[in-house]
């Protein structure tokens, strides 16, 4: 496993863990998030990536997910869900869940590389 606590365009502080700090991206997961924000143009925001195995959401799992793999990240969509979930999809992320409603600002997309596909919402 490859992992990495930065990238050129996603601050440490916004991949770490929100309960520990602890971050342990995994690189191609990190590469691939790289390429959807080269091409959506603009910043991305991150609410969520790495979580420790003793955060709150992961602790409550039977095993660890994709957040305390380093391989997923929640993304904040504004307007842009659709646009998002389209690139993501290009991309080659496989697992998306979709919060697109509510306040603006706490709209998200889930993103990560599993290997089978699977869609849902919040």
């Amino acid at each position: 496993m490859s992992t990495a606590d930065h990238s050129p365009r996603f601050s440490r502080e916004e991949l770490q863990c929100k309960h520990t700090g602890r971050c342990e991206m995994e690189q191609s997961f990190l590469d691939r998030l790289e390429a959807l924000r080269e091409e959506y143009g603009k910043p991305i925001r991150v609410s969520s990536a790495f979580r420790d195995k003793s955060h709150p959401a992961e602790a409550k799992k039977d095993k660890v997910g994709y957040h305390g793999l380093g391989r997923a990240a929640d993304l904040l969509v504004g307007y842009d869900g659709y646009r998002l979930l389209e690139l993501a999809i290009k991309h080659g992320f496989k697992g998306l869940g979709c919060s697109f409603r509510g306040p603006v600002e706490s709209r998200y997309l889930h993103v990560d590389d599993r290997d089978i596909p699977a869609v849902w919402s919040y």
